[in-house]
């Protein structure tokens, strides 16, 4: 009888510290959870990217990118929730065609639309793309892949056109590395 009741006792006291087990070591999604937003947001979003490296040189030729033949961006944007937790990933890829400097590299879409639901400050969108360059020369470079984050407050609204965007800047400091001829 003894023997039973010390069993019982031992189940009891697994059990409450089972339950007690979550308040213990609590989720990161509980972080989350509080701090979530009365609504949920979901804005549909282009991404849009703007150039800050005009031109770089290679040896002693100077290349400028409103001159390249093509220029190709490929990557993908992905969505990291709160707790780092990521799902969510598409496609970015896209053709431009700056020859002559017809397109300047200045607020130029580059993807989407793609939607997302945002529902409190830390979710997120990571946006990684890589570019390469092709010139009349036949000369091609790329770049490294180049990565940033947006959140919510980091969505802009287009006026003209009534889009949803994030702005991709590519800065001076990135490195085109001769891949080609």
């Amino acid at each position: 009888m003894k023997k039973r009741t010390l069993i019982r006792l031992a189940a009891l006291q697994a059990l409450i510290l089972l339950a007690a087990g979550c308040a213990l070591f609590p989720d990161t999604d509980d972080a989350c959870l509080e701090n979530n937003w009365a609504t949920a947001q979901e804005p549909v979003i282009h991404v849009r990217m703007t150039s800050n490296a005009t031109s770089f040189y290679y040896n002693t030729t100077q290349y400028d990118l409103t001159q390249a033949s093509s220029i190709s961006v490929t990557g993908d944007i992905t969505k990291v929730y709160c707790s780092g937790k990521m799902s969510g990933s598409f496609p970015i890829t896209a053709q431009l065609l700056p020859s002559s400097g017809a397109i300047p590299l200045t607020s130029v879409k580059i993807g989407g639309p793609y939607q997302f639901k945002f529902e409190n400050d830390e979710d997120r969108v990571e946006v990684r793309i890589k570019l390469r360059a092709t010139f009349p020369d036949g000369s091609v470079f790329e770049t490294k892949d180049l990565w940033d984050f947006f959140g919510y407050s980091s969505i802009r609204l287009n006026v003209n056109t009534l889009e949803y965007y994030v702005m991709f800047t590519v800065s001076q400091a990135e490195p085109f590395t001769k891949v080609g001829r």
